[in-house]
C-alpha cells in the first residue's frame, strides 16, 4: 500500500472546508455528501491501485469528520452540540463511521473514474 500523506492531509482540509460551508449554508443537506466528495477527490488523485484510493478517501474523510464534529460543529452550533453530542458519545462514533465508509466509497468511485479516463486515453 502506497499512501501519499500530503495528499491525504490536503484532501482532509478540502473536505473540512466543504463540510463547514455546507454546515453553515445548507444544514439540511446530509453530512455524508461532503465525505463522498472528499473521497472521490482523494481516490482520483491517488496513484496506485484501488485499495490506495479507498484508504486515502476513508482516512481523509475520517480526519475531517473528527475535526468537524468535535471542534468546528461545536463552534457553529454550540447549544445543539452541547445537548446532543456530549451526552451521547455513541453518536460521534456512528457519525465518524459513516464519514469513513462514505470516504471509502468515494475513494473507490474516484479511482474508477480515473482508471476509466486512462483506459479511454490509451484506446484512442
Amino acid at each position: 500500500m502506497n499512501l501519499n500523506w500530503k495528499l491525504i492531509i490536503l484532501v482532509s482540509l478540502f473536505t473540512l472546508i466543504i463540510s463547514v460551508i455546507f454546515g453553515i449554508f445548507l444544514p439540511e443537506l446530509p453530512f455524508n455528501i461532503t465525505a463522498l466528495i472528499g473521497g472521490v477527490i482523494a481516490g482520483y488523485l491517488m496513484d496506485g491501485n484501488y485499495t490506495d484510493g479507498m484508504f486515502s478517501g476513508g482516512i481523509s474523510a475520517g480526519i475531517s469528520g473528527i475535526i468537524y464534529f468535535t471542534v468546528i460543529n461545536s463552534l457553529i452550533r454550540p447549544l445543539v452540540m452541547t445537548s446532543m453530542v456530549y451526552q451521547t458519545p455513541f453518536l460521534i462514533v456512528t457519525i465518524l463511521f459513516f464519514y469513513f465508509i462514505f470516504g471509502v466509497l468515494g475513494g473507490l468511485l474516484g479511482f474508477a473514474v480515473r482508471e476509466r479516463n486512462l483506459i479511454i486515453q490509451i484506446m484512442s
